[in-house]
């Protein structure tokens, strides 16, 4: 099976597709690095009362404003993971909907 010749728009669709795909991968790191953040460090701190200065100087987390301050960036990271999700899905969506030039250049799926 020979594939047609690949023209200039079939190389920009391709290269669209690879750009979201690399756009989705930051994407997916936010999402991670957020997660981390809100649902594993933060609550493990204010739980134990430790806070990472307590190996310098032995400080507690005894103080509430600092802990409202830390359950405040716990639900901005909370919302930064959902509006990532959508973006996500907005990029992969776009991402995908560039691949019917695949079909065109190879008018039959390779097995």
């Amino acid at each position: 099976m020979d594939p047609i010749t690949v023209t200039g728009s079939h190389w920009a669709e391709i290269s669209q597709f690879l750009h979201f795909m690399f756009y989705s991968v930051g994407v997916v790191i936010i999402i991670a690095t957020n997660l981390l953040v809100g649902y594993i460090f933060i609550p493990s701190l204010v739980d134990s009362g430790d806070s990472p200065l307590s190996v310098i100087n032995g400080a507690k987390l005894e103080n509430p404003k600092f802990v409202s301050f830390l359950l405040k960036i716990q639900k901005t990271c909370y919302a930064i993971c959902i509006i990532s999700s959508f973006a996500l899905i907005y990029l992969l969506y776009t991402a995908f909907s560039a691949l019917p030039v695949v079909k065109e250049i190879y008018n039959a799926i390779w097995i």
